[in-house]
């Protein structure tokens, strides 16, 4: 009826208790005006002096619907680093640290993105690895996101592909190095041919001087009609960009999406029933529903009012879980970690740490203090855990956590939403 913000709520009566829920509603007078966001790659770069890098750039709105743009306006600041063309050609002119910037003008509005930039003195130490990214049929992918995980320095040991597929790793510092590839419409993968990086093979730098050559061969993503979205965040609620989703059918054709930034994904489908996990390196593989194996995992069954429309990952670092040999050492503190998902439905993940061996209770209680579930009863070592609530049982409301262990407790407040 009128512009404005609110809530709409709904209550019912279950065996004489009454029940309530909301939402939150907006009500606009006129259609928000589009999100539209530009991003530069590579997102950031190194170049010595006196070397040339190319820039690309993408208007798309939200994160996953390119939009064309037939002109883009390219600048360097600090403009003393050097000269950029009207293509995106960056030359080298002198050392320090600054930002490429691309605009564009979309329906008279100007829309700006940016990298990060360095330029050296010269080349930057360590190795090299290089290589090609093409499709299936052998022709270049332009832009595709190349990755090295390991190593140290500043470097981010990440770069995109030339109008010839061609990229370069350089600078990289002693050590182990798994390589990864994916483009928007190609499935992900890790060098040699690894959809988890587990499997990955393996590339040993010996510093400078060294040169390897990784080719890459994608796979073209199908799409369909429907979505299965959601995030990809860490334990602790951090978003995990550049995250994979992978999603297989029942006739075990696959389908792919990286997260944004923000750990948004969203992967197209037709309609049907498929496996769905989310990877990213130093993470244990997870697949939906937050099982830890694909046995455990719920099937998600997609099409005309599907009831799965967001699917929220909480990967879990593969230095942490339930009580891992060796890192007991470094726990000093008793705790109990923010649930995740929270809100949830109809499981969460508790996990805490022990410092020293301790008799350990883990009890789940109700809005009147009642007990609803006892998790834990039991003398554990110092270390981490993790352990799975199923309130599919309960109805949706308020419940507590409580920790007890050497004799302090801890206390978290999680919300079930049917």
């Amino acid at each position: 009826a009128a512009e404005g913000e609110g809530h709409v709520y709904a209550s019912c009566v279950i065996q004489g208790e009454t029940y309530s829920g909301d939402a939150q509603i907006a009500v606009l007078g006129e259609p928000p005006p589009p999100e539209i966001i530009v991003t530069v790659h590579p997102w950031m770069a190194t170049v010595p002096v006196g070397g040339e890098r190319q820039f690309h750039a993408m208007a798309r709105e939200g994160w996953f619907h390119p939009i064309p743009v037939d002109e883009w306006t390219w600048s360097v600041e600090p403009d003393s680093l050097g000269t950029i063309s009207d293509s995106g050609l960056f030359i080298a002119a002198v050392p320090g640290e600054g930002n490429v910037y691309a605009s564009c003008v979309i329906e008279g509005v100007t829309y700006t993105g940016d990298a990060d930039l360095r330029v050296m003195g010269g080349p930057p130490p360590g190795g090299t690895i290089s290589g090609t990214v093409v499709d299936e049929a052998g022709d270049p992918i332009v832009d595709a996101c190349v990755r090295a995980f390991g190593g140290g320095w500043w470097h981010p040991h990440v770069t995109h592909t030339n109008d010839n597929g061609e990229y370069e790793i350089a600078g990289l510092p002693e050590g182990t190095y798994i390589l990864r590839a994916w483009a928007f419409g190609y499935i992900g993968e890790y060098w040699d041919d690894e959809l988890c990086w587990m499997n990955a093979d393996e590339i040993e730098c010996t510093g400078p001087g060294f040169e390897f050559t990784a080719n890459f061969e994608l796979a073209e993503c199908p799409g369909g009609p429907y979505l299965i979205a959601g995030t990809i965040r860490d334990n602790e609620s951090n978003a995990i960009g550049d995250g994979f989703a992978f999603a297989k059918g029942s006739d075990n054709r696959m389908y792919f999406a990286a997260a944004d930034p923000d750990g948004n994904f969203a992967i197209q489908v037709p309609a049907g029933e498929y496996q769905v996990w989310a990877e990213f390196p130093e993470f244990d593989v997870q697949w939906y529903d937050h099982a830890p194996t694909i046995g455990q995992a719920t099937t998600v069954d997609v099409g005309f009012l599907s009831s799965v429309n967001v699917i929220e990952f909480g990967l879990i670092p593969v230095s942490t879980g339930t009580e891992e040999p060796g890192t007991a050492a470094a726990i000093t503190e008793y705790n109990l970690n923010a649930p995740y998902p929270n809100p949830f439905n109809p499981t969460t993940t508790l996990s805490y740490t022990l410092a020293n061996q301790a008799t350990v209770t883990l009890v789940v209680y109700d809005m009147l203090g009642r007990e609803v579930a006892t998790l834990v009863n039991d003398t554990q070592n110092a270390g981490s855990y993790r352990v799975t609530f199923d309130a599919s049982h309960l109805s949706s409301g308020t419940y507590f956590v409580r920790l007890n262990a050497a004799n302090t407790d801890f206390i978290r407040k999680i919300t079930l939403i049917k």
